[in-house]
């Protein structure tokens, strides 16, 4: 049988594995395989799998990383990077959703929602959540995706925000992805103007959470 034959069954046979037992089964580079086949019809996707897990070290990872430094992997181009962000996009819009109903209502809970939000997103993210006096989240908004540059203008914004939407809290969430989870001096210059004007709006509450690979920190 031609390498073409031998191909066309293997992601046959991998597509008979998914029908039947969805992904219970199957290895984090399998996963990513089965991922590119719409995209990468003609090559092994397997050996793709296993680089770009061997760069970014796990799926998570892989679904939030840019686009130059997907396209650093070998066999991976411009539409396969699309679509690997479309799937870590669709991630983050389903995961809003699912934690859309959670109580926020301590400091920890605050945290481990950030760590939700914030662990899928690319590096240099930002996000905030608007949190009502039972600590429902009324809405988030993204601020940054990637290469975040908090300036002096987002505690205005945010407060302005929180005040029209009737918040009490206000969560704001950035990661330091692949860094150590210490707040810079801009970090925590944010934080003071963003607690200064929410008063001013009558926000009751303003938490920032800082996510990195070893976990959170309040500021």
């Amino acid at each position: 049988m031609s390498n073409s034959g031998l191909h066309n069954d293997h992601r046959k046979r991998m597509r008979q594995r998914f029908s039947k037992n969805g992904l219970v089964d199957f290895e984090d580079h399998e996963v990513l395989e089965m991922l590119l086949f719409s995209v990468i019809p003609r090559r092994n996707t397997n050996d793709i799998s296993h680089e770009l897990l061997d760069k970014f070290g796990s799926i998570h990872d892989v679904l939030s990383a840019g686009r130059d430094e997907l396209c650093g992997v070998s066999g991976i181009g411009d539409t396969a990077a699309e679509q690997i962000g479309f799937f870590g996009e669709v991630y983050d819009r389903l995961s809003a959703e699912i934690f859309s109903g959670v109580v926020i209502d301590t400091t920890a809970a605050a945290g481990m929602y950030a760590m939700l939000r914030m662990s899928i997103a690319p590096a240099d993210s930002a996000s905030v959540a608007y949190i009502d006096e039972e600590g429902r989240i009324i809405k988030e908004d993204r601020l940054y995706r990637g290469k975040c540059e908090m300036t002096d203008d987002l505690p205005g914004f945010i407060t302005e925000c929180g005040a029209k939407l009737g918040a009490k809290t206000v969560l704001l969430m950035h990661n330091h992805k692949h860094e150590p989870l210490t707040p810079s001096p801009d970090d925590r210059h944010i934080t003071y103007m963003l607690r200064r004007e929410a008063e001013k709006a009558g926000i009751k509450n303003v938490m920032h959470v800082i996510v990195s690979d070893d976990g959170y920190i309040h500021i």
